[in-house]
Formats: C-alpha cells, sequence, structure tokens
C-alpha cells in the first residue's frame, strides 16, 4: 500500500487466524493481563480468555496499523463469521447459542463498514449476509448490482442504502448447519424457524433477537409454513 503513488486500484483480504483455536500467544506479550473497562477480567475460564482477549486486542492493533497506511479513500470491511465457541468463552449471553448452532449466538457477528464518505458511528440492525458484500461492492463501484442481482448472478442484496441513508434492507436467510447434530435455521420476514437437535423453534426475531420466547405452541401453522420454505430451499441447494 505505501508504493501504491500511482493511486491504482487495489484490493486487498486480509484474513486473521485470531481469534481462534487453539487460544495461542506469544510469550513474551506484555497483554497477558488485559482489562475490560478499567478492571481485570477474571471468571473460571482463566487463564484461557485473558489469552483469548490478548489474541483480539493484537488483532485490533494490526487492523490499526493497515488502516494508517492505505489512502484515505479506502473502503475498510470488518466480519466475523461465527459466535464464539463455548468451550472457549463463558457464553455468548444474551445471545442465545454458541458456535456450530443456528441459534444467534452462533451465527450473528459483526459487520463493520468504514469510508471517510461515510458519516462515523451508525448502528444498522439489518438483517445481512456475508454473500451481500458482492453486490454491495459492485454497486459502489459500477452500479450494476441490481441488473446483475436479477439475472442471478448475485445471490445477495446491495447494502448500499445502509450506509449512505442508514435504512433498513432486509431478505430471507436460510442456515444450514454441516455439523452432528443438526442446527437450521430459516428467517423469512419478521419470522425465524429454528431446528436444532432435533426441536423445533420458531421466533419473531425483530422483537426476540436473544431468542428468548419460543413461539412453536402458539404459531403452528406458521412453523409449518417456515419449516416448508426451509426444506423446499435445501432441497434446491443440496448441502
Amino acid at each position: 500500500m505505501t508504493n501504491n503513488v500511482d493511486s491504482s486500484p487495489f484490493f486487498i483480504s486480509v484474513n486473521f487466524f485470531a481469534v481462534h483455536t487453539p487460544i495461542m500467544i506469544e510469550t513474551d506479550s506484555s497483554l497477558l493481563k488485559p482489562n475490560v473497562n478499567g478492571q481485570s477480567f477474571t471468571s473460571p475460564y482463566e487463564p484461557k480468555v485473558s489469552r483469548y482477549q490478548t489474541m483480539l486486542k493484537v488483532m485490533d492493533e494490526e487492523i490499526g496499523n493497515i488502516m494508517k497506511t492505505a489512502p484515505n479513500n479506502t473502503y475498510f470491511i470488518f466480519m466475523s463469521d461465527n459466535g464464539g465457541l463455548e468451550s472457549v468463552v463463558p457464553s455468548n449471553d444474551p445471545l442465545r447459542g454458541s458456535k456450530k448452532t443456528a441459534f444467534n449466538g452462533g451465527i450473528n457477528s459483526p459487520l463493520i463498514i468504514s469510508y471517510n464518505g461515510i458519516n462515523g458511528g451508525q448502528k444498522n440492525q439489518s438483517l445481512v449476509n456475508i454473500m451481500d458484500l458482492s453486490a454491495t461492492l459492485t454497486d459502489i463501484f459500477d452500479g450494476q448490482a441490481t441488473m446483475n442481482y436479477k439475472t442471478k448472478l448475485f445471490e445477495g442484496s446491495t447494502l448500499l442504502p445502509i450506509f449512505l441513508e442508514n435504512s433498513l434492507v432486509s431478505h430471507d436467510y436460510y442456515v444450514k448447519s454441516t455439523y452432528s447434530k443438526g442446527s437450521n435455521a430459516a428467517f423469512v420476514r419478521n419470522w425465524k424457524y429454528v431446528k436444532h437437535s432435533n426441536v423445533e423453534y420458531l421466533f419473531d426475531w425483530r422483537k426476540d433477537w436473544f431468542e428468548q420466547n419460543d413461539l412453536s405452541n402458539k404459531m403452528p401453522d406458521t412453523l409449518n409454513l417456515l419449516r416448508n420454505d426451509y426444506l423446499y430451499w435445501d432441497s434446491l441447494n443440496n448441502i
């Protein structure tokens, strides 16, 4: 990036192994005792949690170094792939579940987009997916995302209205876990269907993001509709 003096466009994908198992840090790290809100963090999971936090802090510093080096007109997109693993951290509270599940504690992760033309500090509760980034980047750079989406070249939708207008953007999503227990989900409008370890759940995800109120017994018709919707999607994709 420092040699990019001719202002040529560039794309860089930096995939940090941190934070991930095995939870490892350099033995001479000065960050062995990170603090949370100014207080030392202790739990029954020590010292693993301290090492986990150290990995997170080191990653954050390295991302900062990249951002300091890149030109001012660079788009930065930061994301993670899944929620925390309960064998490493105590829980994903207040979210339910963890990695390997289709509950929000397993699939809800941060997406941060930064650019000097975007008002900083905005928060948006749109339901989005990593597949939306292809349509979004195409929309930013040549304006063809809408056309390509209609011709099925992209599975996702552009997120441009989110960080230009801070408006809500959403479409239906489906989640299938290939882990042995099986944990699958369908987001259709405001409803979320989950089948985890052969038990079915129904949530109104817009009102109940923490998944505390299972509506499967109260709304069997909606449950059946979303189950069939998921099964149809699954039959088309053969994952």
